[in-house]
């Protein structure tokens, strides 16, 4: 599927450069580290907890001839620990400081192949792949998993059409990209069973673990069903557990979602935002320096997002801030975020049943969660289950629904 000299008997191991998208709870998990870590070990403790999401192939005897080494793009840590170890100082202080330590990255490990993980390709844009190419002389190959929504005025061919080779995450991206003429194949997600994890009786009668979708746009109809499963829940005296890391309602968070904002923030000048970005990074605050990166990029792309779909965003926002967390609202039946893949695994296995809903795209059919409930041996019911039959069969593998009153019936015949 890739470039004939990869296949070649002279390249006795191929280098593989895995660029990996940030986790929700990565700074969550980062508290937990003591701050003298050295690159290596960043690499080796998020290897462990499956941070470099997903690692099970790394373990397959398919890749012993394959030599990898995995980076979180948007991780500010372990990238600033690489550029300090490797004498790379200077590039911290420049604006898009992230994107030329990859570079010094990918050179160094004098990589065949960079792949770029679903959820990568959103950060690292097709300028900045082309960057690779013409930096990185021993890269022949820059391939990427594709499962995300496209961004607003985007095509397949315009935002992934630089790409030698893309695995679709679903039939529907397959299909997708297939009519736009990019050479792709069909690859869904699957069970990590490299995961050791606690497998005791299930004491746990419905759970839902993951993210509610509370000011997450792209998750709205998930956060406003399960607003409802779980207060009908409540009705039903059925208990239940929900496991999730909510943003919180700060200004900021508001501000980065509001047009009302963002706009006339950015007729401040670059020079000033730029200070306030360094001023951030210094006291690493992550959320301040994320909205100046926004206000910058539509100052550097001449507001070419700012369309209606960005003030139906703000709509949603209300919303959100009306109905309040989840976390919150149903505070006696919610568990702290599990920051460790061992706990996450045994709570899905604890669980007699486990909630599932996708992303609103339509796309969006057979997420990890699918895998990882039916892999521990637990009753996955969720929703679009009519679309998932190329990979499970319903009502034998897993239990479907569509509408939250139908999730919550059949929780109480699975029950019985």
């Amino acid at each position: 599927m890739l470039n004939e000299d990869l296949k070649t008997k002279s390249l006795i191991t191929t280098r593989i450069f895995r660029v990996c998208p940030v986790m929700p709870y990565l700074n969550l998990f980062q508290k937990t580290l003591k701050g003298t870590e050295t690159f290596r070990d960043i690499q080796q403790i998020y290897e462990k907890e499956n941070l470099y999401f997903p690692k099970g192939w790394l373990k397959s005897n398919q890749c012993k001839d394959y030599l990898v080494e995995n980076v979180i793009y948007g991780d500010m840590l372990s990238q600033m620990t690489w550029a300090l170890e490797n004498n790379f100082e200077n590039l911290l202080s420049r604006e898009n400081f992230l994107e030329e330590v990859l570079l010094k990255q990918i050179s160094n490990f004098k990589a065949d192949i960079v792949f770029f993980n679903t959820g990568a390709l959103y950060r690292v844009n097709k300028e900045a792949r082309n960057n690779i190419r013409k930096n990185c002389t021993s890269v022949k190959a820059i391939i990427g998993s594709w499962g995300d929504q496209l961004p607003p005025n985007e095509s397949y061919v315009s935002y992934l059409g630089d790409l030698d080779f893309i695995f679709s995450c679903t039939v529907g991206y397959y299909d997708d990209i297939k009519k736009e003429g990019l050479n792709t194949i069909y690859c869904p997600s699957s069970f990590n069973e490299y995961i050791s994890y606690e497998k005791t009786e299930k004491n746990i009668d419905v759970s839902f673990i993951g993210t509610t979708g509370y000011l997450q746009h792209d998750h709205f109809e998930r956060f406003i069903k399960l607003n409802l499963i779980f207060k009908l829940l409540l009705k039903k005296q059925i208990k239940f557990v929900l496991v999730a890391h909510e943003i919180n309602a700060s200004i900021l968070s508001i501000l980065s979602k509001s047009l009302f904002f963002i706009y006339p923030a950015s007729y401040f000048p670059v020079i000033l935002l730029r200070a306030i970005r360094k001023f951030a990074r210094i006291l690493k605050a992550g959320k301040l320096e994320n909205w100046i990166n926004l206000i910058i990029s539509f100052k550097r792309y001449k507001f070419k997002y700012l369309d209606y779909e960005r003030f139906l965003r703000f709509d949603k926002t209300s919303v959100f801030l009306k109905m309040k967390k989840l976390t919150s609202k149903f505070k006696k039946h919610s568990l702290h975020p599990f920051l460790f893949a061992s706990e996450y695994y045994s709570a899905l296995a604890k669980s007699k049943i486990v909630i599932n809903l996708h992303r609103d795209e339509d796309n969006d059919v057979g997420n990890i969660r699918c895998f990882e409930v039916t892999g521990v041996g637990s009753c996955l019911l969720t929703d679009r289950a009519d679309k998932l039959v190329n990979l499970f069969t319903e009502e034998e593998e897993i239990i479907g629904f569509q509408t939250a009153e139908e999730c919550v019936r059949k929780i109480e015949q699975l029950l019985k």
